[in-house]
């Protein structure tokens, strides 16, 4: 199922993927080279995220039945979610599917 999530997030911690041109990967440490890691605060943006506990592996991680990514209002930055503060005081939309 994908789901969408819009409005102010608390605390978001992503990473971006940045290898080397002409990188070759062969091993989970090959493709974390170049790793770039961020923490941003009180930051306004839209998470679109995936769940399936059908699809480990697939399209996500082999440990998780969740895999989302970020993007800020500026679309200045985007990345893979690694954790998610929110916040009751500030209003967070969930855009679920119509099936």
């Amino acid at each position: 199922m994908v789901f969408k999530l819009k409005g102010i997030f608390t605390r978001i911690d992503f990473h971006i993927q940045n290898l080397p041109e002409g990188a070759v990967v062969k091993s989970s440490k090959d493709a974390h080279q170049g790793q770039g890691k961020f923490v941003r605060e009180n930051v306004e943006g839209e998470i679109i995220g995936f769940f399936s506990t059908e699809h480990q592996t697939v399209f996500t991680h082999h440990d998780s039945f969740i895999h989302i990514h970020f993007i800020n209002r500026e679309q200045t930055e985007m990345g893979h979610v690694d954790d998610l503060l929110l916040n009751r005081k500030e209003e967070v939309m969930l855009y679920l599917p119509i099936d």
